[in-house]
């Protein structure tokens, strides 16, 4: 299928308001994380006519949602006791209920998703879980991993800040990105192996900053960001993003809100560590099937491997400051490989973004931009040793099976 069988429509709907009214024939097309979606609301950027068709959305009427477990449980998240959704294996694909609010009924191949809400869902909450969980699993069925992260550019490098929820991922990109970074996404970073190393796949449209955070749209330049309040409080701005949707990972880093000190500092994980925290921060949690978690531990040791993996104890507001993603990108630029040269040579376009820039975070980031000839003699620079835990990471994830291995939100269980 591709646009020209479909007639998209402006998107008058609010993102995702007055879904259940809309009617059938309401299309809108846009793209989301590197997938084209077509549905009764926009995801992302408008799609041109003619462009294929990924993904095919519908809102169906307002009906109860179900206890009884339609199929096995392939993974889910628990919150203090509390289920908060459960993706569930079906005979024709899969269900993802969010456990008293609505599920998603998801064709085997990721082509086809149909929410069916319940009675008091707000409609611009099917957006934001359309965008956010369910768009993770529409990656994994594409054969990506995908983690809990937000990510930006800076320069020649792509940073991913990772963590569980409320550690600060998205606050940390935003502040990078008001001192002059590019955003690449948020909540969901898609990520798959190949030249030059493990890439951000794919281009979100918001960062959705919690309450405590709102102030640092305040912080960006003219013109003021677009903004808009989402059905979970959050307030969602659109900051600039790079051209190309694949960015090559520079460096990982797991920030560490403290209140006190004046400066960034920064902490290299060991291999062990890395490994732990990277397993442990998979957008879609306790993950069942074994490709999924093969998938994702092939990424885990890649990640690990290749680039650093950063704990950052960084200064906190409110107030905010851009300042602190000055130094803390400074920091990050010191602590990445020789071995990054490789991509820095291939991304000239964004060479050339950042050479104009006179922000803070830019001049901080110049030192780490070497001569050609000197990035030329870097490209054979080594990768990280191979330790017995990234050793283990791509040794589980070339077995033919592995339930004994659960993937949490908090920690990595093996038993």
């Amino acid at each position: 299928m591709t646009l020209a069988d479909i007639t998209p429509i402006e998107d008058s709907l609010g993102e995702g308001r007055g879904l259940r009214a809309a009617g059938a024939d309401t299309w809108v097309a846009s793209r989301h994380l590197g997938l084209n979606f077509v549905g009764p609301f926009a995801l992302g950027d408008p799609l041109p006519d003619g462009s294929p068709v990924d993904v095919t959305v519908s809102v169906e009427p307002s009906r109860p949602v179900a206890q009884e477990p339609p199929g096995p449980a392939l993974a889910g998240m628990v919150v203090q006791g509390e289920e908060m959704y459960t993706l569930y294996s079906v005979g024709d694909g899969y269900v993802f209920r969010f456990h008293g609010l609505c599920e998603f009924h998801v064709s085997n191949d990721g082509s086809a998703v149909r929410c069916y809400p319940g009675p008091r869902v707000d409609d611009g909450f099917i957006h934001v879980l359309m965008g956010g969980a369910i768009a993770a699993l529409l990656v994994a069925l594409r054969g990506r991993a995908v983690l809990h992260a937000s990510a930006v550019t800076s320069g020649y490098d792509t940073i991913v800040f990772t963590g569980p929820s409320g550690l600060g991922k998205t606050t940390a990109a935003a502040l990078c990105c008001a001192a002059g970074a590019r955003f690449i996404s948020d909540d969901v970073v898609s990520l798959e192996d190949g030249p030059g190393g493990v890439a951000c796949v794919g281009l979100g449209s918001e960062l959705r900053l919690r309450e405590q955070a709102m102030g640092i749209a305040d912080l960006f330049p003219p013109p003021p960001l677009e903004r808009r309040m989402t059905a979970d409080g959050r307030m969602a701005v659109k900051p600039p993003r790079p051209e190309q949707e694949r960015n090559v990972v520079s460096a990982v880093v797991l920030p560490r809100p403290v209140r006190g000190p004046e400066h960034v500092t920064v902490r290299r994980l060991r291999p062990s560590e890395s490994v732990a925290a990277l397993l442990s921060n998979a957008r879609i949690p306790d993950m069942v099937p074994p490709d999924w978690q093969r998938t994702h531990f092939q990424m885990v040791a890649n990640l690990a491997a290749g680039v650093p993996v950063l704990e950052a104890r960084v200064p906190w507001g409110p107030p905010f400051s851009t300042a602190v993603a000055a130094e803390l990108l400074a920091l990050v630029a010191r602590a990445t490989p020789p071995a990054s040269a490789t991509v820095r040579e291939a991304s000239p376009s964004s060479a050339r973004r950042t050479s104009s820039s006179s922000t803070p975070m830019r001049r901080a980031s110049s030192p780490t931009l070497r001569p050609a000839a000197t990035r030329r003699a870097c490209r054979s620079a080594p990768r990280s040793p191979t330790t017995p835990a990234i050793a283990y990471a791509r040794a589980y994830a070339s077995a033919s099976s592995g339930g004994n291995i659960r993937l949490t939100s908090r920690n990595v269980a093996i038993t």
